[in-house]
Order: structure tokens, then C-alpha cells, then sequence
């Protein structure tokens, strides 16, 4: 009867060890996987990012905006500015052209001749106009992430890390 009792209870202890014997083969199985798909050979894949701004009467903060968005830690070449101007009446042209002089390729001043219709309204004509570029000059390896800017002085209130940690957080989290 003892003898009966010392295998039941053998039994129950293996048995329940499968889970820890189970984990212990997946902790393997992870290390053998990021051996054998070489991932130390992979490279660091950046997409191509477009910064949209809808701008009214924003002279006096859209030079530090576009100031803070150009320090960004990004590669160079990978994104562009797009600042859609709703037919400003303060100095905010000036403004653009002298960034777009200190930021040659990457700042783009898209200017409405008709404004105040609204900032959604300005928003989703930079887009439609972004997106017109876009596909004019479309490559088939190309990703294209668009940030809004709702407000252009919030871009100065994005800091440098956050905005690089948010870009490499979306390239692995895009829609399929």
C-alpha cells in the first residue's frame, strides 16, 4: 500500500514539473532563434517621416517649432516639414523663407491663397497636397509616416527623445 502511495505522490511531483520543464524549452528556443535568424546583422530601419503643420498667424512660434522639429535625433534625409500656411496675415511668409534658406529639402511652405476655413480644413489640404507629392514621386521601398502638428508651438513641447521613440515605436506597430 505504501509503495502504492510513494508512485502516486512520484506521480503528481513529475507531473507537475511539465510546466517548468515546458518554460525552461521556450527560454531556450528564444536564444537558439535570435542565433540562428542573425539578428545581429540586421539593420536599424528607419522610415521616412513628414511633419505637418497647419499654421495661421503663428510667426512669433513657428520659427522655434521648426527650430526643434530640424534638432531632432533622426537621420538626416529621412524627414521633411510640411507647413501649410492658411493665407497668414501676420509676417509668418518671412518667416518661412527664412527657414526654408536655413533648411534647404526638407522645409516646404505650402501656402493657401484663400484661408479661414480652419485648421482641420488647412490640415487636410497640407495632406492632400503631401500625399499628391507623394504619390508623383513614389517608390515601391518607401514608408511614409505623417505627424500632426496640430498646434505648431506644440512641437517645441516634444522633446527630441520622445520624438524619436515614437517614430521607432510606430515602424514596428504600422496597420496591416
Amino acid at each position: 500500500m505504501t509503495d502504492v502511495l510513494i508512485g502516486l505522490c512520484l506521480f503528481a511531483v513529475l507531473l507537475g514539473m511539465v510546466p517548468t520543464l515546458a518554460a525552461f524549452a521556450q527560454f531556450l528556443a528564444v536564444g537558439l532563434h535570435g542565433i540562428w535568424n542573425h539578428y545581429s546583422k540586421c539593420q536599424d530601419f528607419m522610415p521616412r517621416v513628414a511633419f505637418v503643420l497647419p499654421a495661421w498667424n503663428e510667426a512669433d512660434v513657428l520659427g522655434a517649432s521648426i527650430d526643434s522639429l530640424m534638432s531632432m535625433d533622426y537621420p538626416a534625409g529621412q524627414w521633411r516639414i510640411y507647413v501649410v500656411d492658411d493665407a497668414s496675415t501676420d509676417h509668418t511668409p518671412e518667416v518661412m523663407r527664412e527657414k526654408m534658406a536655413q533648411y534647404p529639402g526638407s522645409l516646404f511652405h505650402l501656402r493657401r491663397d484663400k484661408g479661414g476655413q480652419g485648421k482641420a480644413h488647412t490640415l487636410n489640404h497640407g495632406l492632400d497636397t503631401f500625399i499628391a507629392l507623394r504619390s508623383s514621386v513614389r517608390s515601391q521601398n518607401s514608408i511614409s509616416w505623417v505627424v500632426n502638428c496640430s498646434w505648431p508651438d506644440s512641437a517645441t513641447k516634444l522633446s527630441h527623445r520622445a520624438a524619436t521613440i515614437l517614430l521607432r515605436f510606430s515602424m514596428h506597430h504600422q496597420p496591416s
